[in-house]
């Protein structure tokens, strides 16, 4: 189904918008009243800063016309203008002396100079009440060279971009977001050393017939390599595979990461084939989760209630369909359960009080307390 870039903007971002608050309604309507054209491919991204809070949404997408859209909505920024550019890395690990340094530098495969990276995007504009929304376009990168072995990111730095050739004038990165994953390495075959079967000696005619017994051979025992999330996949093996080793779902797909090595799909990335379905609900449904032509019943491009899941991961997820907050705790249900490691709340959204602790978990967001700890008010 191919829809025009207002339009999916809008749908995408519209419960971001409810969610979160602070954001110019006005302003966002007034941008999208500008000309569109149709999308024939996207990449979504959740921006969270380094205490794993969300700051905003992205959505980069194709168009037919050739250019490249770009829209991100934000909240709880400092008021004025903050840098922001698409990275060559898809890792936002906020860990290190440089938070999110994991992204790498811009995206900028011709190597030129800043100010003319193909990443380098300018800024967006925050209001006094930290909200803020951008809109643009490029012709400077595809969707499949964002996808390419080391995936890409987009960051919000805490300065403004001044386009300074000498060096960096945007200051900390304090908000990332994984755009595509890096193409996991699949780890390399363990070799095993043959074992040597036990010869029996022969009896010649002339010989007695005493029988000599031949001894069992005895099993050797193999220390078994770590294995934290008991997913099937050492801990090694998912440093190598950039996967989580604390967590045996990686992507949040329903399949362990050990699993995916099994099936083949990719352990970061919730729908391998790009075909709008889950590979959890691909398996289950009996269809292909590597081939985008084989799809379980259904549109997977309806999302009747705008909420950023479809009506067919919502039915995975038990979640309505028709309701883009189905628990009505303030928080909308793809914003609970996410699709990119990293990108949820981690809270039922099925439950509006997932820790019982009498708030509710959208406003234990906005307190910024946490929803899974009922210690934390």
């Amino acid at each position: 189904m191919r829809r025009s870039v207002g339009v999916l903007l809008s749908v995408l971002l519209l419960p971001v918008l409810l969610v979160l608050p602070g954001l110019r309604l006005a302003a966002w309507a007034a941008q999208e009243a500008t000309p569109s054209t149709t999308v024939d491919d996207s990449l979504p991204a959740i921006l969270q800063d380094v205490d794993g809070l969300t700051v905003a949404v992205a959505l980069v997408a194709s168009r037919d016309d050739g250019q490249v859209s770009v829209g991100v909505t934000a909240v709880n920024l400092a008021p004025g203008a903050h840098g922001i550019h698409v990275h060559e890395t898809g890792v936002c690990d906020p860990a290190g002396e440089q938070a999110f340094a994991s992204a790498g530098g811009h995206y900028n495969p011709t190597d030129e100079e800043h100010g003319d990276h193909a990443g380098d995007l300018g800024n967006i504009e925050a209001e006094e009440d930290g909200g803020a929304l951008f809109l643009e376009t490029t012709d400077a990168f595809d969707l499949d060279e964002l996808r390419d072995e080391d995936g890409s990111a987009i960051i919000i730095h805490a300065e403004e971009d001044e386009n300074d050739p000498e060096g960096e004038s945007y200051g900390a990165r304090i908000a990332c977001g994984v755009l595509a994953a890096p193409i996991p390495v699949e780890p390399a075959a363990t070799p095993v050393a043959p074992v040597a079967s036990p010869v029996v000696p022969v009896a010649s005619p002339a010989a007695t017939a005493t029988v000599v017994p031949v001894a069992e051979p005895t099993a050797t025992t193999v220390a078994e390599a770590p294995d934290t999330d008991a997913d099937g996949l050492s801990d090694a093996a998912e440093a190598e595979n950039g996967t989580d080793p604390t967590n045996p779902d990686s992507d949040g797909d329903g399949l362990l990461d050990g699993a995916e090595f099994e099936t083949q799909t990719d352990p970061l990335a919730f729908d391998s084939d790009g075909d709008g379905f889950g590979d959890n609900q691909e398996v289950v449904n009996g269809t292909d989760p590597n081939d985008p032509a084989s799809v379980p019943a259904g549109d997977p491009s309806v999302d009747t209630d705008g909420d950023l899941l479809t009506d067919v991961q919502e039915a995975d997820f038990g979640t309505d369909p028709e309701v883009a907050d189905t628990d009505g705790d303030g928080l909308s249900d793809f914003a609970e359960v996410g699709f990119e490691p990293g990108s949820a709340t981690g809270t039922d959204p099925l439950d509006d009080d997932t820790d019982d602790d009498g708030v509710t978990d959208g406003a234990e967001i906005e307190a910024e307390t946490d929803p899974l700890d009922p210690e934390s008010l």
